[in-house]
């Protein structure tokens, strides 16, 4: 398996204290079938700052502890950006770090947020050829009030990756029921662990492609992870078309028209 978001460096933000817990955590990766993983520490968040010079730095030397400790595990370098009025002039600037040096990168969004808001950025973003992989928005509070800011984005080129956590129901019914929709209605095109610790979310990856194979056929599930493959090998991702029944409201929920 393939991790893409993941805050596995010690230190650095919410994730392990310690490089012992680092090590740790690799290791429970790796007994769970995950070969690569994506360090993603939180940037730009209000609380933490890991500019991409920085977080390549970590995963070298994360990478040699690896391997002085035996452990079969291939982390890249990644990074959580959170949406601020500043992200294209820090991508410019290659503050941001890219996913495996790739055209992709993985955006968080802020709780509150507004299409008018943030049209023109995701515009300027789709005139550098960069794609952002919105990170957890089953768990985004904006998504689950107005479910179409998600399929918006997805049609101007941007891509979605849900929590395996949500799709085994960690987060509640409502995530859950969000995170399952999304798949379903093929808004989503990632699977990841988004965990920090060892014991958070990690041992969740493989129940969630259990879970998906089983309600939607073992292709399907398939399909999560040779996205994965294909970011891993620097090749373009080709997502497919959402499948959104207009007559009944997305996710389930009560639908809004307004972005």
């Amino acid at each position: 398996m393939i991790d893409i978001h993941c805050h596995i460096l010690p230190e650095a933000d919410d994730g392990p204290s310690s490089l012992e817990a680092s090590l740790h955590m690799a290791r429970t990766a790796v007994q769970l079938g995950i070969r690569t993983m994506y360090a993603t520490p939180h940037h730009a968040d209000g609380h933490f700052t890991n500019e991409a010079d920085t977080v390549r730095e970590a995963v070298n030397r994360f990478n040699r502890e690896l391997s002085q400790a035996s452990i079969p595990l291939d982390v890249r370098i990644g990074q959580e950006v959170r949406l601020h009025r500043y992200l294209i002039e820090d991508l410019l600037n290659a503050q941001v770090a890219l996913l495996n040096n790739s055209s992709y990168f993985l955006l968080e969004l802020p709780s509150v947020w507004t299409w008018e808001e943030w049209e023109e950025t995701f515009y300027e973003l789709d005139l550098l050829g960069l794609i952002p992989i919105i990170a957890h928005p089953e768990r985004n509070p904006a998504i689950l009030r107005k479910p179409d800011l998600l399929l918006e984005l997805i049609r101007r080129g941007a891509l979605s990756q849900v929590t395996a956590a949500s799709l085994t129901g960690h987060f509640g019914r409502r995530v859950h029921k969000a995170a399952l929709a999304m798949c379903e209605q093929r808004l989503t095109h990632f699977i990841a662990s988004d965990a920090h610790l060892a014991g958070q979310r990690l041992e969740e990856l493989p129940q969630a492609f259990r879970f998906i194979g089983s309600q939607f056929g073992e292709a399907y599930a398939r399909h999560f992870q040779e996205n994965a493959m294909a970011l891993s090998v620097s090749e373009r991702i080709y997502p497919w078309e959402p499948v959104v029944n207009h007559r009944k409201s997305i996710f389930g929920f009560k639908k809004k028209q307004s972005l």
